[in-house]
C-alpha cells in the first residue's frame, strides 16, 4: 500500500479525465465564440452593402433626372433598376413604398418619402430591415405628380422666395434659374 501512495512519478486517471473535461469545456466556448463572432462579421457586412446602396439611391434622387428615371410617372411605382450598385451577401430588395405628401390647392415641391425594404438572409434565418430616403417631386394645383425637381435648386429658389415674402417683395421666377424680387407694390 505505501508503495502506491509515495510514487509521484505521473497522473492519476482522475486528474487527467478532470482535465480533459476543463480543456472541452473551454474548446466549446470558444467555438460557440468564433460561431457567433462570424455571424457579426456578416451582418455587419450586410449592414454596410445595404447603406452604401442607400446613399448611392439618395444621390441619384437628388437630380431631376435621376430621380425620374427611378420615380417616372407614377410616384406608387419605383423602378430601382438604374441603381448601379450590385448587392451581395446575401441581401436582396424586398420591396418598396412610395408615401406622398399632404398636398395643398397650388403648385409645390414637396418631398416623396421612399422606403426600400431589404431582406438579409442569415444561416437560413431571413430578417427584413427597412430604410427611408426622400426625393423631392412638383405637383400641380390639383395635386397631382408632376414631376421630380433638382434638390438643390430647388433649395436656392424656396429660400429666396421666402426671404423675398418675409420683406414684403413680390418672387417672380425667371429662365435659367434666375429669380427676382419685385418691390414696387411696396408703399413705403
Amino acid at each position: 500500500m505505501n508503495k502506491y501512495i509515495k510514487n509521484n512519478s505521473g497522473f492519476s486517471m482522475v486528474e487527467v479525465i478532470v482535465t480533459l473535461g476543463l480543456l472541452s469545456i473551454v474548446a466549446v466556448s470558444g467555438m460557440k465564440l468564433a460561431d457567433v463572432s462570424q455571424k457579426q462579421t456578416v451582418n455587419a457586412g450586410q449592414n454596410t452593402e445595404i447603406e452604401g446602396y442607400m446613399k448611392n439611391l439618395r444621390q441619384t434622387l437628388r437630380t431631376a433626372d435621376g430621380c425620374n428615371a427611378i420615380v417616372g410617372t407614377n410616384p406608387s411605382t419605383l423602378d430601382l433598376s438604374s441603381i448601379n450598385y450590385n448587392l451581395g451577401r446575401n441581401v436582396k430588395i424586398d420591396g418598396t413604398r412610395t408615401v406622398l405628401p399632404t398636398r395643398n390647392s397650388r403648385i409645390e415641391v414637396l418631398p416623396i418619402s421612399i422606403f426600400v425594404r431589404f431582406n438579409k438572409s442569415l444561416d437560413g434565418n431571413d430578417r427584413k430591415i427597412s430604410k427611408k430616403t426622400y426625393a423631392h417631386a412638383q405637383f400641380d394645383s390639383s395635386g397631382n405628380f408632376q414631376s421630380c425637381v433638382d434638390f438643390d435648386i430647388e433649395s436656392v429658389k424656396s429660400a429666396y422666395k421666402i426671404a423675398c415674402d418675409t420683406i414684403g417683395g413680390t418672387f417672380k421666377d425667371g429662365v435659367a434659374e434666375t429669380y427676382t424680387c419685385d418691390f414696387s407694390a411696396l408703399t413705403v
